[in-house]
């Protein structure tokens, strides 16, 4: 059976706002919420790469991965883009982060874009799953989510006393996926909020 794509989004200045997304259910494997690759060299000579795609305010469940980033930029923090504010519950995995380091590295930025007051819960496999190629040191920023229990994501062998869904990925990348502080709780009215222009020290 060939993978369903709810919405794909190839090249630079997407926006992906206000959807409800649901999937065929998490037994199948290759099915993504949303999928956001680079421009490939095939389709016009393209960089490879997704520059500041903005993902916000969607309810994304019942796909084996919710939203699947393949090849991202890795974008500065006060560049308004990232995936903020949705509701990602009941997938297989619900952020995958796959990221080429031949692709970024050469570009001088190794922080990613900004995954921020999303509430993500019951994933069968992963809350968060980061994989890469290559040797490069990037930085998830990851901060402000709500892993569907007070006490945070559950991230092994770290220490943390965390319950709620999993960050999972290599254990050296894994420790550069910067999750804390977390939210107590999901967010509930204004999304993000007015005092956060996902500007500051970082």
């Amino acid at each position: 059976d060939h993978p369903h794509y709810l919405i794909k989004v190839e090249g630079d200045n997407n926006s992906v706002f206000n959807n409800t997304l649901v999937g065929r259910g998490t037994g199948f494997n290759s099915d993504r919420g949303i999928l956001v690759q680079g421009e490939t060299f095939s389709s016009g000579g393209g960089d490879g790469l997704s520059f500041f795609t903005n993902i916000k305010r969607n309810e994304i469940y019942g796909s084996c991965y919710g939203i699947d980033i393949a090849d991202d930029e890795p974008a500065r923090i006060q560049d308004d883009a990232g995936i903020q504010c949705n509701y990602i519950h009941d997938n297989c995995k619900a952020i995958s982060v796959r990221i080429d380091c031949d692709l970024i590295s050469p570009l001088g930025e190794t922080v990613l874009r900004p995954l921020r007051y999303n509430h993500i819960a019951n994933s069968q496999f992963g809350g968060l799953q980061v994989e890469y190629r290559g040797s490069c040191d990037p930085l998830i920023d990851a901060i402000d989510n709500y892993w569907n229990d007070p006490s945070g994501p559950n991230v092994s062998n770290t220490g943390m006393p965390g319950v709620g869904d999993t960050i999972i990925g290599v254990p050296e990348l894994r420790s550069n996926v910067k999750y804390d502080p977390w939210l107590t709780d999901a967010i509930d009215g204004e999304c993000p909020p007015q005092n956060d222009a996902l500007i500051g020290d970082f």
